[in-house]
């Protein structure tokens, strides 16, 4: 679905649905989400494969890895 993105002052059209820097809605970066090591853009949404080091991965998002977090998603 393409849809008209304005980034660094400059119109686009962009298709929200794949577009990484535009995920969802104009200015929705997939790159800033929290912990996330490898994501993409599916169907408009940020869609996490992996999170860095020190961080959990919980369905479609990452978590600050601590003690409490382990014992409570291990098996998960």
């Amino acid at each position: 679905m393409d849809t008209l993105c304005v980034r660094n002052g400059r119109a686009e059209c962009v298709d929200v649905t794949v577009d990484f820097g535009n995920c969802g809605a104009c200015g929705f970066d997939c790159g800033e989400t929290e912990g996330a090591d490898t994501v993409e853009c599916v169907e408009g949404r940020c869609v996490v494969s992996s999170c860095r080091r020190g961080w959990m991965q919980v369905g479609d998002e990452c978590l600050k890895q601590d003690a409490s977090h382990a014992r409570r998603y291990r098996f998960h």
